[in-house]
């Protein structure tokens, strides 16, 4: 018996504006993704069922902040 779980790379268009493309799993942001909101702010690195978890990068508009670990 063979078990298959899907992990899908996609583009998400959210009704406020906000977008993410990445992975995706069991209807969450799972895996590595990039999640731009509407304002210009953008997360960049790994996600856990649908939140930041392990390194990414936090861009403002007029600052990037450094790696940082999420828990």
């Amino acid at each position: 018996m063979f078990l298959f779980l899907l992990e899908l790379i996609i583009s998400v268009f959210i009704r406020n504006g906000d977008t993410y493309a990445g992975e995706y799993f069991a209807d969450k942001m799972h895996g590595f993704g990039v999640y731009s909101f509407a304002n210009g702010h953008r997360y960049e690195g790994s996600w856990h069922e649908g939140k930041r978890q392990g390194l990414g990068t936090v861009s403002y508009t007029h600052l990037t902040l450094p790696t940082t670990p999420y828990v």
